[in-house]
Protein backbone atom coordinates (compact mmCIF):
# COMPACT_ATOMS: atom_id res chain seq x y z
CA UNK A 1 0.00 0.00 0.00
CA UNK A 2 2.82 2.39 0.91
CA UNK A 3 4.53 1.58 -2.39
CA UNK A 4 1.38 2.36 -4.37
CA UNK A 5 0.92 5.67 -2.59
CA UNK A 6 4.56 6.58 -3.16
CA UNK A 7 4.26 5.72 -6.85
CA UNK A 8 1.09 7.80 -7.20
CA UNK A 9 2.82 10.80 -5.60
CA UNK A 10 5.82 10.31 -7.87
CA UNK A 11 3.63 10.21 -10.99
CA UNK A 12 1.75 13.34 -9.86
CA UNK A 13 5.05 15.13 -9.27
CA UNK A 14 6.39 14.18 -12.72
CA UNK A 15 3.19 15.33 -14.42
CA UNK A 16 3.62 18.68 -12.70
CA UNK A 17 7.31 19.04 -13.56
CA UNK A 18 6.96 17.98 -17.20
CA UNK A 19 4.86 21.07 -17.89
CA UNK A 20 8.11 23.01 -17.44
CA UNK A 21 10.35 20.34 -19.07
CA UNK A 22 11.93 19.55 -15.69
CA UNK A 23 10.57 16.03 -15.12
CA UNK A 24 12.90 13.24 -14.05
CA UNK A 25 10.76 10.85 -16.12
CA UNK A 26 8.68 12.61 -18.77
CA UNK A 27 5.42 10.66 -18.90
CA UNK A 28 4.45 12.17 -22.24
CA UNK A 29 6.11 9.07 -23.67
CA UNK A 30 2.87 7.22 -22.88
CA UNK A 31 1.11 9.44 -25.38
CA UNK A 32 2.57 7.20 -28.08
CA UNK A 33 0.39 4.10 -28.30
CA UNK A 34 3.08 1.81 -29.69
CA UNK A 35 5.36 2.67 -26.78
CA UNK A 36 2.57 2.14 -24.26
CA UNK A 37 1.60 -1.30 -25.60
CA UNK A 38 5.27 -2.27 -25.68
CA UNK A 39 5.72 -1.23 -22.05
CA UNK A 40 2.63 -3.16 -20.94
CA UNK A 41 3.79 -6.30 -22.73
CA UNK A 42 7.30 -5.89 -21.34
CA UNK A 43 5.97 -5.51 -17.79
CA UNK A 44 3.95 -8.71 -18.04
CA UNK A 45 6.90 -10.59 -19.55
CA UNK A 46 9.15 -9.43 -16.72
CA UNK A 47 6.58 -10.51 -14.13
CA UNK A 48 6.50 -13.96 -15.73
CA UNK A 49 10.29 -14.16 -15.92
CA UNK A 50 10.98 -13.16 -12.32
CA UNK A 51 8.06 -15.20 -11.01
CA UNK A 52 9.43 -18.27 -12.77
CA UNK A 53 12.96 -17.53 -11.52
CA UNK A 54 11.76 -17.58 -7.90
CA UNK A 55 9.18 -20.38 -8.02
CA UNK A 56 10.99 -22.97 -10.12
CA UNK A 57 13.98 -23.34 -7.76
CA UNK A 58 11.62 -23.60 -4.79
CA UNK A 59 9.69 -26.33 -6.60
CA UNK A 60 12.77 -28.22 -7.75
CA UNK A 61 14.48 -28.18 -4.36
CA UNK A 62 11.61 -28.33 -1.87
CA UNK A 63 9.24 -30.61 -3.80
CA UNK A 64 11.38 -32.73 -6.15
CA UNK A 65 14.33 -32.83 -3.76
CA UNK A 66 16.98 -31.62 -6.22
CA UNK A 67 20.05 -29.96 -4.71
CA UNK A 68 21.23 -26.42 -5.47
CA UNK A 69 23.88 -27.39 -8.02
CA UNK A 70 21.50 -29.59 -9.99
CA UNK A 71 18.88 -26.83 -9.96
CA UNK A 72 21.36 -24.35 -11.39
CA UNK A 73 22.49 -26.77 -14.08
CA UNK A 74 18.86 -27.55 -14.97
CA UNK A 75 18.04 -23.89 -15.52
CA UNK A 76 21.31 -23.04 -17.26
CA UNK A 77 20.45 -24.15 -20.86
CA UNK A 78 17.36 -21.95 -21.12
CA UNK A 79 19.13 -18.94 -19.64
CA UNK A 80 22.08 -19.32 -22.02
CA UNK A 81 19.78 -19.76 -24.99
CA UNK A 82 17.83 -16.60 -24.15
CA UNK A 83 21.05 -14.57 -24.14
CA UNK A 84 22.61 -16.14 -27.22
CA UNK A 85 19.47 -15.72 -29.33
CA UNK A 86 19.50 -11.94 -28.94
CA UNK A 87 21.59 -11.14 -32.06
CA UNK A 88 19.74 -13.74 -34.15
CA UNK A 89 16.33 -12.38 -33.22
CA UNK A 90 17.59 -8.85 -33.83
CA UNK A 91 18.38 -9.76 -37.43
CA UNK A 92 15.01 -11.48 -37.80
CA UNK A 93 13.32 -8.35 -36.47
CA UNK A 94 14.90 -6.31 -39.28
CA UNK A 95 13.49 -8.75 -41.84
CA UNK A 96 10.03 -9.68 -40.58
CA UNK A 97 9.07 -6.94 -38.11
CA UNK A 98 7.54 -7.09 -34.65
CA UNK A 99 4.40 -9.22 -34.60
CA UNK A 100 5.80 -12.39 -36.28
CA UNK A 101 8.26 -12.61 -33.37
CA UNK A 102 6.40 -11.02 -30.47
CA UNK A 103 3.06 -12.82 -30.77
CA UNK A 104 4.53 -16.36 -30.95
CA UNK A 105 6.88 -15.41 -28.10
CA UNK A 106 4.08 -14.34 -25.78
CA UNK A 107 2.05 -17.41 -26.73
CA UNK A 108 4.96 -19.71 -25.84
CA UNK A 109 5.39 -18.00 -22.47
CA UNK A 110 1.69 -18.36 -21.73
CA UNK A 111 1.58 -22.02 -22.77
CA UNK A 112 4.49 -22.90 -20.49
CA UNK A 113 2.93 -21.07 -17.55
CA UNK A 114 -0.33 -22.92 -18.10
CA UNK A 115 1.62 -26.17 -18.29
CA UNK A 116 3.35 -25.40 -14.99
CA UNK A 117 -0.03 -25.20 -13.28
CA UNK A 118 -0.11 -29.02 -13.63
CA UNK A 119 3.15 -29.81 -11.81
CA UNK A 120 3.01 -32.34 -8.99
CA UNK A 121 5.25 -34.13 -6.55
CA UNK A 122 6.32 -36.67 -9.19
CA UNK A 123 6.71 -34.46 -12.29
CA UNK A 124 9.77 -35.39 -14.36
CA UNK A 125 12.66 -32.95 -14.20
CA UNK A 126 13.03 -33.39 -17.96
CA UNK A 127 9.60 -31.87 -18.46
CA UNK A 128 10.62 -28.92 -16.30
CA UNK A 129 13.82 -28.56 -18.33
CA UNK A 130 11.88 -28.62 -21.60
CA UNK A 131 9.35 -26.11 -20.29
CA UNK A 132 12.08 -23.75 -19.11
CA UNK A 133 13.83 -23.91 -22.50
CA UNK A 134 10.58 -23.23 -24.37
CA UNK A 135 9.73 -20.32 -22.08
CA UNK A 136 13.23 -18.89 -22.50
CA UNK A 137 12.74 -19.08 -26.26
CA UNK A 138 9.43 -17.26 -25.93
CA UNK A 139 10.98 -14.52 -23.79
CA UNK A 140 13.86 -14.12 -26.25
CA UNK A 141 11.37 -13.73 -29.08
CA UNK A 142 9.52 -11.09 -27.08
CA UNK A 143 12.23 -8.96 -25.48
CA UNK A 144 14.24 -7.88 -28.54
CA UNK A 145 11.21 -6.66 -30.56
CA UNK A 146 9.81 -4.94 -27.48
CA UNK A 147 13.01 -3.03 -26.72
CA UNK A 148 13.41 -1.93 -30.32
CA UNK A 149 9.79 -1.13 -31.13
CA UNK A 150 9.18 0.79 -27.90
CA UNK A 151 12.11 3.18 -28.12
CA UNK A 152 11.89 3.56 -31.90
CA UNK A 153 8.34 4.88 -31.46
CA UNK A 154 9.49 7.98 -29.58
CA UNK A 155 10.80 11.27 -30.95
CA UNK A 156 14.42 12.04 -30.11
CA UNK A 157 13.69 14.56 -27.27
CA UNK A 158 11.80 11.84 -25.37
CA UNK A 159 14.20 9.00 -26.13
CA UNK A 160 16.19 9.28 -22.89
CA UNK A 161 13.00 9.42 -20.84
CA UNK A 162 11.57 6.42 -22.68
CA UNK A 163 14.72 4.42 -22.03
CA UNK A 164 14.70 5.32 -18.33
CA UNK A 165 11.01 4.43 -17.99
CA UNK A 166 11.60 1.12 -19.74
CA UNK A 167 14.38 0.23 -17.30
CA UNK A 168 12.28 1.31 -14.33
CA UNK A 169 9.28 -0.70 -15.47
CA UNK A 170 11.43 -3.79 -15.85
CA UNK A 171 12.62 -3.56 -12.24
CA UNK A 172 9.22 -2.68 -10.77
CA UNK A 173 7.39 -5.36 -12.76
CA UNK A 174 9.97 -7.99 -11.84
CA UNK A 175 9.70 -7.15 -8.16
CA UNK A 176 5.89 -7.13 -8.39
CA UNK A 177 5.95 -10.53 -10.08
CA UNK A 178 8.10 -12.03 -7.35
CA UNK A 179 5.94 -10.52 -4.60
CA UNK A 180 2.70 -11.62 -6.24
CA UNK A 181 3.77 -15.18 -7.03
CA UNK A 182 5.34 -15.78 -3.62
CA UNK A 183 2.38 -14.24 -1.78
CA UNK A 184 -0.09 -16.48 -3.60
CA UNK A 185 2.10 -19.52 -3.03
CA UNK A 186 2.47 -18.75 0.68
CA UNK A 187 -1.22 -18.03 1.27
CA UNK A 188 -2.37 -21.14 -0.57
CA UNK A 189 0.12 -23.52 1.03
CA UNK A 190 -0.42 -22.00 4.47
CA UNK A 191 -4.17 -22.48 4.24
CA UNK A 192 -3.74 -26.11 3.14
CA UNK A 193 -1.27 -26.91 5.92
CA UNK A 194 -3.69 -25.42 8.44
CA UNK A 195 -6.42 -27.73 7.12
CA UNK A 196 -4.22 -30.81 7.59
CA UNK A 197 -2.61 -31.26 4.17
CA UNK A 198 0.95 -32.60 4.14
CA UNK A 199 3.67 -29.95 3.85
CA UNK A 200 5.00 -31.03 0.45
CA UNK A 201 1.53 -31.40 -1.07
CA UNK A 202 0.52 -28.00 0.29
CA UNK A 203 3.65 -26.36 -1.09
CA UNK A 204 3.08 -27.96 -4.49
CA UNK A 205 -0.49 -26.65 -4.57
CA UNK A 206 0.76 -23.20 -3.60
CA UNK A 207 3.32 -23.22 -6.42
CA UNK A 208 0.62 -24.29 -8.88
CA UNK A 209 -1.51 -21.36 -7.73
CA UNK A 210 1.37 -18.98 -8.28
CA UNK A 211 1.90 -20.26 -11.80
CA UNK A 212 -1.85 -20.06 -12.43
CA UNK A 213 -1.78 -16.37 -11.56
CA UNK A 214 1.10 -15.87 -13.98
CA UNK A 215 -0.69 -17.84 -16.68
CA UNK A 216 -3.79 -15.66 -16.42
CA UNK A 217 -1.70 -12.48 -16.53
CA UNK A 218 0.22 -13.77 -19.56
CA UNK A 219 -2.98 -13.73 -21.62
CA UNK A 220 -2.95 -9.93 -21.42
CA UNK A 221 0.56 -9.94 -22.88
CA UNK A 222 -0.72 -11.83 -25.92
CA UNK A 223 -3.46 -9.26 -26.43
CA UNK A 224 -1.15 -6.26 -25.94
CA UNK A 225 1.49 -7.81 -28.19
CA UNK A 226 -0.91 -7.80 -31.11
CA UNK A 227 -1.02 -3.99 -30.96
CA UNK A 228 2.75 -3.47 -31.07
CA UNK A 229 3.94 -2.45 -34.54
CA UNK A 230 7.33 -1.96 -36.08
CA UNK A 231 7.86 1.81 -36.29
CA UNK A 232 8.77 3.25 -39.70
CA UNK A 233 12.49 3.75 -40.26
Amino acid sequence: MIGLVAMAVFVWRQLTLQKHDRALLDLRTFGYANYTFSIVTMAIAMMALFGMIILLPIYLQSVLGIDTLQTGLLLLPGSLMMGLLGPVIGRLYDKVGTRPLLVPGTVLVSLVLWGLTLVGTDTSVWLILAGHIVMSLGLALAFTPLFTASLSSLPMPLYSHGSAILGSVQQVAGAAGVALFVAIMTLTSGALVASGTAQVEALTAGIRSGFLCGAVISLFAIVAGNFVKKPPA
